[in-house]
């Protein structure tokens, strides 16, 4: 399930022309504060090229996900 997550996030970036540079799992991790009842979640870091116009769809597919409990969004 959390592999099937990653691959599909993944493929909404590469369906926007995004390009994938890296794909961080740094695993189970204590939240700081409890979030929908829970304690601990895993952290996923993606590093990815994409053109600011598709960071709009990426983001409503992230919200749309209930698995997803926080996600951050960051140009350069």
């Amino acid at each position: 399930m959390f592999m099937e997550l990653i691959e599909k996030v993944k493929g909404w970036i590469t369906d926007t022309g995004g390009q994938i540079s890296k794909v961080d799992i740094w695993g189970k991790r204590r939240l700081a504060y409890s979030l929908r009842k829970q304690k601990e979640g895993l952290y996923v870091l993606v590093q990815a090229q994409m053109a600011p116009s598709s960071c709009a769809l990426l983001e409503r597919n992230l919200r749309l996900q209930e698995s997803i409990m926080r996600y951050l969004l960051a140009t350069d």
